[in-house]
């Protein structure tokens, strides 16, 4: 394989433990795929002392495919990578069936069938049960989602139980399901997948037989993806290439982005405290993407404090600008995609990106709307079968059919003003006559007048929401009937994001334009879900995709365009609330985020800018600022900022590009940025220069710092900060 030499160099390490730093585009996967190659074929390492794991089943399928498909021809034995998770449940299973012990995994259900365990117990049977009998109210599925990736974390991160009261677990009695959960597992003999991890540990803490038998079979240890590694992984890895550690990592901490899942990315920058003697390798030249790409990214990903620094480089064209789009709100920026669309050949090059899964409804629906296909990877009913959603649907239903009892059920105490109690719901239930559902509650005997006037005005409203076309309609629910009250008090209480519940509203306004009846809206919102479902068969084909950005780490296509970038979503509002505090970390990861979807472009790299989101006028993302700043250091906004910045700073640690993003000249030109301190001295009032982007210019101001230029092409001075452009080599002395 042709390798460079940063990727050579990692390669023929053998002994001792090792970190390659590994930038987007980097050839990671070449690096290690050929590191493996040669302990087998030039070192005579049998691959049966070779333990290579990764993150993900489908990464590691991916790079044995890639292994054998690279070198079948010269080595005949098979090469195996795996999962961490799938290693430590073999040897749990080892362990079990030495000590004839049995358990139960309770992540799927196939597995308690085989068993003979009737009915299956599962995981989210049991979490829902736990949090039932804590809680006395029913977990819905966004919960419990939310549930069962924190008790991972906290099983990740090997927290003890002093630790708990050091988050903020945003779920009622969570401490109290945890243990519950962790003590009905273990007199059941249950375990789920985090378990095995926990579990693998302990084996090899206490059994050291075992631990021998497997450090001595895996001498040599490849650890993939190990940003992503829990603090609980690195600990088994860790122990089991003891005492040799020929530990072999593979990262990048500018692309650790499973925070929320444990990931523990401090663990590899303080690895030459933990391995002191580990080599470290850089691999920056990235293979993927354009210069002007390359270069925004490199600069982008500098505002973090708490990693390696690295020159990431790319000896590819300069090609396109990062463009960034700046629009009025999601209805033109989804017209505006499809537009853009409308013009590509081969859509299987070109991806939509997000931060959340709530942004693609809208997206698919335009798309699905317009004809255009779409595969959407990792597609989930979580908003088909939202209890919004539901709601919504009800209160329509009710509005046409006002006898529609069970949609009445739903919706009676999620208005505001009207009282209804339990009493009135079963009184009229009782009632067997024609009469509508208002008329029966107006007709009871023993309400007050005030509670009969509240019944006629109900009566009243949903009349009027009868005539309404939908788009109208679920207005009409939210403002009129005081629906959007009920939302606030419900993410107040339960703790649901009030963001992701508007977003919801806003994807079935969308969703409404299109349907002006509730039959077509119910038929559309099923439609919708079949088709978006069905968009797997569209894999490899002539089709967009649609993705999240954690889901497209690892990926790549020519085009890639970046969608619903606000504060708030992307950045969350609770990384900036914590930034404000002194708390970087969070925003960190959302910065890492970012920089991960930008990468995965290699030609073209599109940003949407927004004003208005839900109706509601948004502030454009902390990191399109970021960007700005980047793009377009000449701007005065961006003059004060870098001013600022050196002000609090006494320097600034701000890189910026010029717009052009060029290569660095390897030419003898006299440049500025040859020899800075020595042509600061030459620059002055009437120097004249030249600079990348606007051509001639006469100095008329320089006070050491802000330079006043005069461009032939340009009829007023443009003022700029001196230093980026010196570091930058924008400018050079005529």
């Amino acid at each position: 394989m042709d390798l460079n030499m940063q990727q050579r160099m990692a390669v023929i390490h053998t002994e001792g433990p090792s970190l390659i730093l590994a930038v987007p585009g980097g050839g990671k996967t070449t690096a290690l795929l050929s590191r493996t190659a040669n302990l087998i074929l030039n070192n005579g390492i049998d691959p049966e002392n070779i333990l290579s794991v990764t993150f993900s089943r489908s990464s590691a399928k991916d790079m044995e495919d890639r292994f054998n498909k690279i070198f079948a021809n010269v080595i005949k034995s098979d090469i195996h990578f795996s999962t961490i998770h799938s290693f430590a449940n073999k040897v749990v299973q080892e362990y079990n069936k030495l000590y004839h012990l049995d358990y139960i995994i309770i992540e799927a259900q196939d597995n308690n069938k085989n068993r003979g365990i009737e009915p299956p117990i599962t995981k989210i049977k049991l979490l829902k049960q736990i949090y039932f009998n804590y809680n006395e109210e029913h977990i819905n599925d966004e919960k419990l989602e939310e549930l069962s990736n924190k008790i991972g974390f906290a099983k990740n991160m090997m927290l003890k139980k002093t630790e708990f009261s050091n988050y903020k677990w945003e779920i009622d009695n969570f401490e109290k399901i945890y243990e519950d959960y962790e003590r009905i597992k273990r007199e059941n003999g249950y375990v789920d997948y985090d378990d095995m991890l926990s579990e693998c540990l302990r084996i090899f803490k206490e059994e050291p037989l075992i631990l021998n038998k497997y450090r001595a079979r895996y001498q040599y240890i490849q650890v993939d993806e190990a940003q992503d590694t829990s603090k609980v992984q690195h600990e088994l890895i860790k122990i089991l290439g003891e005492p040799c550690n020929n530990i072999f990592y593979v990262a990048d901490d500018d692309q650790s982005i499973y925070g929320f899942r444990a990931a523990f990315p401090e663990f590899l920058l303080n690895i030459d405290k933990i391995y002191p003697n580990t080599k470290i390798f850089r691999m920056e030249q990235n293979y993927r993407s354009t210069n002007n790409i390359v270069s925004v990214c490199g600069d982008f990903i500098k505002t973090n404090k708490e990693r390696y620094e690295k020159n990431i480089f790319t000896e590819n064209e300069d090609g396109e600008l990062v463009n960034v789009i700046e629009l009025k709100d999601v209805e033109q920026q989804l017209n505006h995609i499809v537009s853009t669309l409308k013009k590509e050949k081969d859509l299987s090059r070109v991806a939509i990106l997000y931060r959340n899964n709530m942004s693609s409804i809208g997206l698919a629906e335009k798309l699905y709307s317009e004809g255009i296909p779409f595969y959407m990877k990792g597609f989930n009913k979580y908003f088909f079968k939202h209890w919004l959603v539901e709601d919504i649907i009800s209160f329509m239903k009710l509005a046409e059919d006002n006898n529609d009892i069970d949609s009445f059920q739903r919706i009676y105490g999620k208005m505001e003003g009207y009282y209804i109690s339990h009493k009135m719901i079963n009184d009229i239930k009782k009632d067997k006559s024609n009469k509508s559902i208002f008329e029966k509650l107006i007709d009871l005997p023993y309400l007050e007048d005030y509670q009969k006037d509240n019944m006629i005005r109900l009566k009243w409203n949903f009349n009027i929401l009868s005539r309404k076309k939908t788009e109208q309609a679920i207005e009409f629910i939210e403002y009129d009937l005081k629906y959007n009250t009920q939302l606030k008090k419900s993410a107040d209480e339960y703790g649901y994001s009030i963001e992701n519940l508007k977003s919801i509203i806003a994807n079935l306004r969308l969703i409404s334009k299109s349907s002006p009846t509730v039959a077509d809206f119910i038929q559309k919102l099923k439609d919708l879900e079949q088709h978006m479902e069905n968009s797997v068969f569209n894999k490899n084909k002539n089709a967009i995709t649609l993705t999240t950005i954690h889901s497209s780490k690892g990926l790549e296509w020519k085009e890639v365009y970046m969608i619903d970038l606000i504060d708030g979503l992307f950045p969350t509002f609770s990384s900036l609330e914590l930034a404000e505090k002194g708390v970087k970390k969070y925003i960190e990861e959302e910065r890492r985020l970012f920089y991960v979807g930008m990468t995965r472009a290699k030609e073209k790299l599109t940003l949407y800018k927004i004003e208005t989101k839900n109706n509601e006028k948004v502030e454009p993302s902390q990191f399109l600022k970021e960007m700005d700043a980047i793009l377009h250091p000449d701007k005065p906004s961006n003059i004060i900022g870098s001013m600022l910045k050196n002000k609090d700073n006494g320097r600034s640690q701000q890189i910026r590009a010029d717009s052009n993003h060029s290569k660095i000249s390897k030419s003898t030109n006299t440049s500025i940025g040859n020899s800075s301190k020595q042509n600061v001295e030459r620059i002055g009032v009437n120097t004249v220069i030249e600079h990348k982007s606007f051509g001639k210019g006469v100095v008329q101001f320089y006070d050491g710092y802000i330079v006043k230029i005069k461009f032939d092409d340009h009829n007023t001075a443009k003022t700029m900060v001196l230093q980026p452009c010196l570091d930058r080599k924008l400018i050079k002395i005529i």
